[in-house]
Order: structure tokens, then C-alpha cells, then sequence
């Protein structure tokens, strides 16, 4: 199993490139050859005001559906009840810094802190005050997406996930199918939380006067389904953790623990926050600044990297 957090959404780009969505902690899912979290990928570079108002909030180009969070794999939340296609947005301008991560072939797991994304903007009056997504790869091939959102008043949070496959619903279950192969997606937390579908195809609001001009449409997302998870009321507090089972498996479903809690099953690992090893060979780490530092040569016995507000750090372990 693959999983990869585009460089867009791990917030890496320094800039706002022309074309690319500016979006924090999406994810795309891969397994046995098969795509399940796909990432829409750019609309038409055609499009009229596609590169307009690029670095205004809710500017031109930030009301295209591939460009807006609701295009994405990842959370959306509100204070009002959400309206699908027009899901709010994250905020451009924010950060993401990682607060944990750690590789490896066992149980490589990653934790961002995506809370200035969801701040108020404009006439919004969301009143988030924390919001972290950790995902976890587990050696039954399990893929656990866990968010904590902490508000200072109740919001509604949408969980969102685009795939090509086809989708069977069943209250805390969905079942992906595609290429003669199949994904389960589990809700593990809230208790009352629901799996549905919802459109994800922009209409063609255009006149006829503008078709007959050229003027071209968003892209229709034609073999796309969306797949969301609603919880039944607006909250201050609450775990969504999400996860991904392959074929036919079944293996017990992890301990649904505080992402402050993560650790990986050897005791030397390191937890959330804390440093991460530097093993035998040229390491390159790319953290949520957009740098990107190589250690040619390992360090010292006893020395760790740190990765702490989104900067590096040389530590000694403890």
C-alpha cells in the first residue's frame, strides 16, 4: 500500500505555482495497483479567470472546484450546516507544520498541525482552535486517517474522500470496488458518525452566448464519486478516525488513541514531537518550510533530528 501527501497539501511550495490547488494534508491511496484517494489534479488552464485573484482569499480562481478544499481529500468545516459544491474552503495562506513523523517498513505514521487553516475569515465565523490529521500505515496493510478538531464553539466537520471506484454504503462502512479488486473504509470514531455521497460535479452555468464564444466549463469530474462522513451534530470536540482495509481482510480495527499518544510498537521509537533517527545513509527530510536538508553521512551515535514548529533540529537522545 502507497500513500502519498501531495507536495501542495504538505506545504512545501513557497509560492502559489500557476495551476496547482494550495491545499493542507490532502492524501492519495494507492493498493494493489489500484488508485482509491485520488487527487483531481488541475482544472483547464483555459478556463476563464483561472489564474485570477490567485492570492486573494475566495478570489476568482478559489471558486473552481478542483481548486477548493471541497476538491480534496481531506476535512471542511463550518459553523453553518455545509451545501455540497459549496463547501468552504481552507485558508491560502496557511501552514502546516508537521509535529511527528516517522518512516520506516513497520509502522510509518505522520501527524500536521492544520489549525490556521480553518481559522475565520471574511464574514466565516468558525471558531477552531485545533485541528490535527495523523495517518498511520500498519503491517496488516491497514491505513488509519485520524483528525482532531477542537472548536470554542460547535461547527460542522465533513470528512471528504474522491475516488473513481464504485461505492457501497452501509452506515459506518463503505465498500470501494475497482479493477476486480476492493477497499473498506470503517468510521472507528464519532459513535453516530455516517458514511454518504455527494455530487461532485460542478454544473455548467454558462449561457449559451458564452458557449458559442468558447468560454469553457469546469471540468465534470465525470467518473469521480464523492464520499463523505458526516457526524450527526455540529461539535466542539471530537476524534474522526477513518480506516482503510484491503480485499477481503479482516484485522482487528487499532486502538483509537490521542495523536499525542502515537508511538511506533518498538520502544525506542520516537512519539509525537519528539526526534526522529537518522539511520545508515543519505537521509533527505522535506518538512513543512519547503526545505530540504541531506545527510550525506550519518550523525553521530546518540544524535537525532527534531522536527519541532516545522524546523530541524540536531538533539541528543534522551
Amino acid at each position: 500500500m502507497g500513500v502519498a501527501i501531495p507536495a501542495h497539501a504538505a506545504d512545501v511550495l513557497s509560492t502559489l505555482q500557476p495551476g496547482h490547488p494550495r491545499l493542507l494534508f490532502t492524501i492519495v491511496l494507492d493498493q494493489a495497483g489500484v488508485r482509491w484517494a485520488a487527487d483531481l489534479g488541475a482544472d483547464n488552464y483555459g478556463l476563464r479567470n483561472y489564474f485570477q485573484e490567485r492570492t486573494a482569499q475566495g478570489g476568482a480562481h478559489w471558486q473552481m472546484y478542483r481548486t477548493r478544499t471541497e476538491g480534496h481529500n481531506t476535512l471542511t468545516i463550518d459553523a453553518a450546516p455545509q451545501t455540497p459544491l459549496s463547501f468552504p474552503s481552507q485558508v491560502i495562506t496557511a501552514k502546516a507544520p508537521l509535529l511527528g513523523f516517522v518512516p520506516g517498513p513497520s509502522n510509518p505514521w505522520a501527524i500536521a498541525d492544520l489549525t490556521t487553516s480553518y481559522q475565520a475569515i471574511a464574514t466565516d465565523t468558525r471558531t477552531v482552535t485545533r485541528v490535527h490529521r495523523g495517518v498511520r500505515l500498519w503491517p496488516d496493510a491497514q491505513f488509519l486517517v485520524q483528525d482532531e478538531v477542537v472548536s470554542s464553539a460547535p461547527v460542522e466537520i465533513v470528512w471528504n474522500l474522491l475516488t473513481e471506484a464504485s461505492v457501497s454504503l452501509s452506515g459506518t462502512a463503505a465498500t470501494l470496488s475497482r479493477k476486480g479488486k476492493t477497499m473498506r473504509l470503517e468510521i472507528l470514531s464519532p459513535a453516530g458518525a455516517r458514511f454518504d455521497t455527494i455530487s461532485c460535479h460542478p454544473p455548467d452555468t454558462r449561457t449559451q452566448a458564452q458557449k458559442d464564444s468558447g468560454i469553457l466549463a469546469e471540468n465534470p469530474n465525470t467518473n469521480f464519486t464523492k464520499v463523505i462522513v458526516r457526524l450527526p451534530l455540529a461539535t466542539a470536540n471530537t476524534t474522526l478516525a477513518v480506516r482503510f482495509v484491503p480485499g477481503s481482510t479482516t484485522p482487528a480495527p487499532p486502538a483509537i488513541l490521542p495523536l499525542s499518544q502515537w508511538k511506533d510498537d518498538a520502544s525506542t521509537s520516537p512519539r509525537y514531537g519528539s526526534s526522529i533517527p537518522v539511520r545508515m545513509g543519505r537521509v533527505d527530510l522535506e518538512i513543512a518550510t519547503g526545505r530540504r536538508i541531506e545527510l550525506p553521512v550519518p550523525l553521530p551515535a546518540g544524535r537525532h533530528v527534531l522536527v519541532q514548529d516545522g524546523r530541524l533540529r540536531v538533539v541528543s537522545a534522551r
